[in-house]
């Protein structure tokens, strides 16, 4: 401003002037280049705070203090395991494929069952959540996962269960002794006790077979006595010392 008051009054030059001008114009720029150092300083200082994208359980951690740590560490700082909600993928054979999809499509989400090891105490339910659109042809089985709420944590990531989906309910549905069915040539049948206590080789179609019990659609009654021990010395029309079972 001195400067350009002076030129003004005759008493400096063009050249003082516009060298006034650069040298103000290049402070202006150091500062501006120091704001934005001050800047890049404050974001870099705020990635050393690592904020988890879930909600989980952090495990043990990979580096301890001290170490040198790179962005591209393959290896990570710590490894969070969501708890809850938790997934648990099983697979099936590609035979339960098409049923699978017959239950999906009236929409509604198909409840999955976990238990233990044992098979015998229930570690929660949840619901389908993926059904894979391949089959694994070196194995023949499809691959599913389920998704639990978790809030007991009865459920821990690498933990082995037993998975039961439920494709539909049947109500009112016949019922015996898995012990009971056998399978010949023709198919899958039963011996079935008569009111005089004779054995008749009566063919059934089983729908399935879980946890010791069969479903049975076709070819036996309700309260229909079977045979569910010592089959193979049995001929159509012999007597049955007991009949151990019932259809109910």
């Amino acid at each position: 401003q001195r400067y350009t008051t002076l030129i003004a009054q005759d008493a400096a030059t063009q050249q003082q002037v516009d060298t006034q001008k650069a040298l103000v114009a290049q402070l202006a720029a150091a500062v501006q280049t120091d704001s934005a150092a001050v800047q890049y300083a404050q974001v870099q200082l705020s990635f050393t705070r690592i904020v988890s994208p879930i909600d989980g359980r952090a495990g043990a951690r990979l580096v301890d203090p001290g170490n040198i740590v790179h962005a591209a560490d393959a290896g990570g700082l710590v490894v969070i395991n969501q708890i809850d909600p938790i997934a648990v993928q099983f697979t099936l054979p590609e035979d339960a494929v098409p049923e699978i999809n017959r239950a999906q499509r009236d929409g509604q989400a198909l409840a999955v069952v976990a238990y233990d090891r044992a098979g015998t105490q229930q570690l929660g339910t949840g619901k389908l959540i993926l059904l894979n659109n391949q089959i694994d042809t070196a194995t023949g089985t499809v691959q599913l996962k389920g998704s639990f709420a978790n809030p007991a944590h009865a459920l821990w990531p690498g933990q082995f269960v037993n998975v039961r989906l439920m494709l539909a309910h049947r109500a009112n549905a016949l019922t015996l002794p898995a012990a009971a069915v056998q399978r010949g040539q023709d198919g899958t049948y039963v011996w079935a006790v008569g009111a005089d206590g004779t054995a008749s080789n009566t063919p059934v179609h089983v729908v399935q077979i879980a946890d010791g019990v069969a479903v049975i659609d076709k070819g036996l009654s309700d309260g229909q006595r079977v045979v569910t021990d010592g089959q193979y010395k049995l001929r159509a029309g012999a007597t049955t010392v007991e009949a151990s079972g019932s259809t109910r």
